[in-house]
């Protein structure tokens, strides 16, 4: 038996909750060829928006890319 929410949580399995962006894999083949350890990324960023590198760790290649 289904009650309550069980019909969000059907919905969002079947059709997701929103259409995000597509995937722009030339962008992200850019960004691993950057320093492994995301130094380099983590300046882009920095010079890019700074107040969202100064939540990061400069190690942090997944945030980082994801915040760019």
């Amino acid at each position: 038996m289904a009650c309550g929410g069980a019909g969000l949580c059907l919905r969002t399995l079947a059709k997701g909750l929103f259409e995000g962006p597509a995937r722009r894999d030339g962008l992200r083949g850019a960004f691993k060829s950057m320093e492994p350890n995301g130094v380099r990324l983590h300046a882009v960023l920095e010079a890019l928006d700074p107040e969202a590198a100064s939540r990061l760790a400069s190690g942090d290649q997944v945030r980082a890319e994801r915040a760019l």
